[in-house]
């Protein structure tokens, strides 16, 4: 067997020409079938990079059908004890932070390990160039300069950068990259961008004068990231702006720092209000810039929106300037207003594989300059489907969370007896405590013990004739409020008693979600609608105000199926999405209650079963179904969803993110199933140790580096895994 250096496909002993890429199979090509596997997986194609500490490869993963892979090596022989220090932090930095990060512009990890004198990261294999050379191609009238690029190209590029940066400076805490520069964004040829080299970049500190060390590039980094003061999320929007002035002006920041000419752009829409935004975000005081990067997001929309409409902010005609237009040998589609990468089924991966994909050899400098690239058809939201495992295993992938830890192999099971059987199990906010619900409406508050693991610590009563069928802490863990069909009551954990709040509804209620951030819920109705409150006095919980109703105008038949979750919140709270009866989907803008979209499910005879939407990605929903299919769906683009199959057909009824490591816990009707984002094409795994429970009615999760979950199961015990 030939390997192909150039795109990894495998050949006949005979082959000189790749079948998939027609590169030649001769000379430094053609990579050696028997050479050693490094970790007993990866086979090592060529180096295609090159940094201070170590190199980087093009390599195959044999355990998942050589598919193509970047592995970073990190050399530990040699170096002095400050550049040991220097490369163990800039490893562990990226280590963390890229495990503990999903989103479609950032590159994914799929394992990690070490030898005695080597570290190594496996990561995605993008297709790509970096920006900076992309800015030099075909440019050699001045060595000082880089091309300039249109206007539209100039905002698509604005909105993607945008979205991964608020993505990441919305995470708790912040993470402030601190390096944003040409060199260290790659593109595809399909014009997709991707960060890369987190290696200097950091959480936020509340409370912390300035950073431990001054680092950044000059030109691109802020004043306080010189050491003056702590750098926070405004360090990385004035790196935007430096590097936007730079695609219009095509003047290198790095040749005179601080200081950048006005662009004096005329001719098209949209230029003027660019400029002033720019000139704000480059601000040498940081009070002075804008206060987030979703606030420059909104105003590059609305700069696009202006330009595909053709008129300007203050809504007065233009006529467009002929010359404008993307038209020519550099022109592409940059119609969408909002950049959001498509996901592909899993179908189409495979075939894929078969494409001939042109490559390119990129240098990438820097000790975590370590990210490799492949096409952007193969980025995806989710690109993993289900498979099962057992017990412990060898080899696998690790999947990386905010401690940095492996991936948990091997899980212990208990159970916590109680008096009556119990229905419904709920983490509080910090982890420390869980509500109970057992069929006979009894609350029970357990906490950490000094004895046993959980102890019980309060119990009472909740007078109804109707089972309560969701439980919901408030956000600082001081109530809980308790949902039946026909009530919604808040549970004063002080005086241990259940109030019944008056709300203003008028359909049989499903659940009770909180908002993100605010004093408000949502109640959904067993008819798909959506009824929003806030708190009258966010000091007391007991007087609310309805808000916004959200409902289709033509009335809904009653759901016949479990409301333990029909309805959910975006992940940023500006979104309310429901089930109706006929699964279907239905989106509307929390405010105006304005309804935006409807997204049909084919199920093949099942019924939706479970509806959320998913932690840290405001652009994905979670749905679970009765014929054991998890369907990741982009809200934004429906058809670039992912379709997630368990093993058999098994109903999804409960579903639990843990958010250090992203994965997500599904108890099903035949046990419980852990999905990890960040391994790669692999499947969904069944935790499978003595005397699982089947028949799981609802999870819990929490923990800080390790998941702890709990489990009901309508018997008397509760079930705990970790």
């Amino acid at each position: 067997m030939r390997y192909c250096l150039h795109c990894g496909a495998a050949n006949t002993d005979e082959s000189h020409e790749c079948f998939a890429c027609t590169c030649s199979l001769t000379g430094p090509l053609e990579a050696d079938a028997d050479a050693v596997l490094l970790h007993n997986r990866y086979r090592l194609l060529t180096q295609i990079g090159s940094g201070g500490f170590g190199a980087v490869y093009r390599a195959l993963d044999t355990q998942e059908h050589d598919l193509l892979v970047a592995v970073k090596q990190i050399h530990l022989s040699g170096l002095s004890p400050q550049q040991v220090i220097e490369a163990t932090d800039g490893f562990n930095r990226e280590l963390q932070l890229l495990s503990d990060s999903l989103h479609p512009h950032i590159p994914k990890i799929y394992d990690h390990f070490t030898d005695p004198e080597h570290w190594y990261l496996v990561m995605q294999f993008i297709d790509g160039e970096t920006l900076e050379t992309y800015l030099h191609n075909n440019w050699s009238t001045n060595a000082n300069s880089t091309r300039t690029l249109p206007l539209d190209e100039v905002l698509d590029l604005a909105a993607q950068l945008c979205d991964v940066l608020q993505y990441l400076h919305e995470r708790q805490p912040a993470i402030i990259f601190r390096d944003l520069k040409p060199a260290n964004i790659m593109r595809t040829s399909q014009g997709n961008l991707y960060l890369i080299d987190f290696g200097i970049a950091r959480r936020y500190k509340p409370g912390k004068v300035k950073d431990t060390i001054p680092f950044g590039s000059p030109g691109y980094a802020a004043p306080e990231q010189y050491g003056k003061a702590q750098t926070t999320p405004r360090a990385d929007i004035y790196s935007l702006g430096a590097l936007l002035h730079q695609l219009l002006s095509g003047t290198d920041p790095s040749l005179n720092p601080f200081s950048f000419a006005p662009l004096r752009l005329y001719g098209q829409d949209g230029l003027t209000e660019l400029e002033t935004l720019i000139t704000t975000m480059v601000a040498l005081d940081a009070s002075k810039r804008p206060a987030t990067i979703e606030q420059i997001n909104k105003q590059i929309q609305s700069i696009i929106q202006q330009r595909q409409q053709g008129v300007t902010i203050n809504g007065l005609s233009q006529i467009d300037n002929p010359q404008s237009s993307l038209s020519g040998p550099q022109s592409q589609n940059y119609t969408s207003a909002y950049y959001v990468p498509g996901g592909q089924m899993q179908q189409q991966l495979t075939a894929q594989r078969k494409k001939k994909i042109s490559r390119r050899v990129v240098m990438i400098g820097g000790v975590t300059a370590a990210a490799l690239f492949m096409s952007s058809d193969l980025v995806s939201l989710a690109s993993n489907i289900f498979s099962p495992i057992t017990g412990r295993r060898e080899g696998m992938i690790q999947e990386g969370h905010s401690s940095g830890l492996p991936r948990v192999d091997t899980w212990s099971y208990d159970t916590i007896l109680t008096a009556q059987p119990q229905r419904l199990v709920r983490y509080s906010p910090d982890g420390q405590r869980f509500v109970a619900v057992d069929k006979q409406n009894t609350v029970t508050i357990w906490a950490s013990g000094q004895i046993a693991m959980y102890e019980q610590r309060s119990q009472f009563h909740v007078e109804s004739k109707d089972p309560i069928h969701a439980v919901e802490w408030f956000r600082d863990g001081t109530a809980l409020f308790a949902v039946t069909e026909q009530q919604v009551y808040f549970l004063d954990l002080q005086q241990l008693k259940a109030i019944p709040l008056k709300l203003d509804l008028h359909t049989p209620i499903a659940t009770l979600v909180w908002h993100p951030t605010d004093a408000s819920f949502l109640v959904s109705g067993q008819d798909g609608s959506i009824s929003i409150f806030t708190a009258i006095n966010p000091d007391q919980l007991t007087d609310w105000k309805l808000l916004q109703r959200c409902a289709l105008k033509k009335p809904q038949a009653p759901m016949s199926r479990g409301p333990l979750a029909n309805a959910t919140w975006s992940d940023q709270g500006d979104q309310v999405a429901s089930l109706s009866p006929a699964n279907e989907i239905n989106i509307w803008m929390a405010k105006t209650g304005e309804h935006v979209l409807k997204i049909p499910m084919s199920l093949d005879g099942g019924k939706i079963t479970y509806l959320s939407w998913y932690k840290g990605n405001n652009q994905v929903l979670i749905v679970g179904t009765s014929e054991g299919v998890l369907h990741l769906i982009d809200w934004l683009r429906p058809g670039d969803s992912e379709r997630l199959q368990l093993p058999g057909k098994v109903a999804v009824q409960d579903v639990a993110q843990f958010l250090p490591g992203s994965q997500l816990f599904i108890a099903t009707s035949h046990g419980l199933y852990v999905w990890y984002p960040m391994s790669g094409l692999k499947a969904l795994e069944q935790l499978k140790v003595p005397a699982v429970p089947d028949n799981l009615l609802s999870i819990t999760v929490a923990g800080n580096s390790q998941p702890i979950v709990l489990g009901t199961t309508g018997t008397n015990e509760i079930c705990t895994w970790q």
